[in-house]
């Protein structure tokens, strides 16, 4: 609860970027998901939580790991970058080399969640 209008301001001003990010974003996402999985078409997600805020990503801000801009020893940028690279390349993100096994939507529910410091399954409910 807030103690002063200040604080709700400050409460809202981190509230609500975050929860317009997940509408616009993350919901179209998830729903582009459903629809190829539906129709039978292997489908791929991620979910990515910079290293930096905790108000999620900005719209285009994995770019940098993802192209080779960010710090490329970073091993969640090097299992992004590979995963992607295996997307386009195989149209399968999964490259055993990086251990990290995305999930094939149409067969299992969920997405690979990139987080700070580790790549974990995260289902979709």
């Amino acid at each position: 609860m807030c103690s002063s209008s200040s604080d709700l301001f400050v409460s809202l001003n981190i509230s609500i970027p975050a929860i317009y990010g997940d509408w616009k974003y993350t919901t179209a996402s998830i729903y582009s998901l459903r629809t190829a999985a539906a129709a039978g078409v292997d489908a791929y997600g991620y979910l990515w939580l910079p290293p930096t805020g905790d108000n999620g990503a900005t719209h285009g801000a994995d770019t940098g790991i993802i192209f080779g801009g960010g710090a490329p020893a970073d091993p969640m940028g090097v299992a992004m970058m590979q995963g992607v690279i295996n997307f386009v390349t195989d149209l399968n993100p999964n490259n055993p080399e990086t251990g990290n096994e995305w999930p094939n939507y149409k067969t299992n529910a969920a997405v690979m969640k990139f987080d700070k410091t580790e790549s974990i399954v995260q289902p979709d409910e």
